[in-house]
């Protein structure tokens, strides 16, 4: 089992990892699994994940029981290809699953971009959730 040291954790930082699950409970395919960041922005959530050597449409994300969910499938080139004295790399696969924060973000209007192995998923908040920054409190 895998664990991670978090030497002080914020509420905030605790939050997001009950929001998004990442870590010991999304479900991650052992032989391999992209790693990912998640920034936290005032209008939306940006998960970034590398996945290097895939293509855009050998990605699907859905969402569903509000997780988000990416997986891909590369499969290289025939097996019949001559030459290779070893190879690793031949197939590539992974899901993925993101614990989505339920009432908070606008789940039909999730969005993606591919580019550079990298994949960018944005993830905007509902309008109440969105930080408007500082107010004043008028007192009556």
């Amino acid at each position: 089992m895998k664990t991670r040291f978090a030497p002080t954790q914020s509420p905030v930082d605790r939050m997001m990892m009950d929001f998004f699950n990442d870590g010991l409970n999304t479900n991650r395919n052992e032989s391999w699994s992209p790693a990912s960041n998640i920034k936290e922005g005032a209008e939306q959530w940006n998960i970034e994940m590398t996945i290097p050597g895939i293509e855009k449409s050998e990605i699907t994300i859905s969402v569903e029981n509000h997780q988000l969910v990416v997986s891909a499938e590369h499969k290289s080139e025939e097996e019949s290809e001559r030459g290779y004295k070893y190879r690793e790399f031949k197939t590539m696969s992974f899901t993925r699953k993101f614990n989505l924060p339920k009432g908070k973000v606008q789940e039909d209007q999730i969005s993606a971009e591919h580019r550079n192995g990298i994949l960018n998923i944005t993830v905007p908040k509902v309008e109440e959730v969105k930080d408007k920054g500082p107010r004043t409190i008028e007192i009556r």
